[in-house]
């Protein structure tokens, strides 16, 4: 369950990736959340996908979706 559901953030950063950088900053206004707030989501996700029993963490999905989130958002504070 864990993969799948990386496998779906991993599709939909990458997603953002792509339009951040065809729109570039006004890309985040189309969002309900703020882009500090999305940050947070995805920096959840990676600890929650990270925790527990199902350990991905050495998957290439898990790392690819790292990494496209500390690519668009940063190093953010846990």
């Amino acid at each position: 369950m864990k993969l799948l559901s990386c496998a779906d953030k991993l599709a939909n950063i990458r997603d953002i990736i792509n339009d951040h950088e065809r729109q570039g900053k006004s890309f985040w206004n189309k969002f309900n959340a703020t882009r500090n707030d999305q940050a947070w989501y995805y920096n959840s996700m990676i600890e929650s996908i990270a925790f527990g029993d199902e350990l991905i963490t050495d998957m290439p999905a898990f790392k690819e979706f790292k990494k496209c989130v500390k690519g668009i958002f940063g190093e953010q504070d846990p």
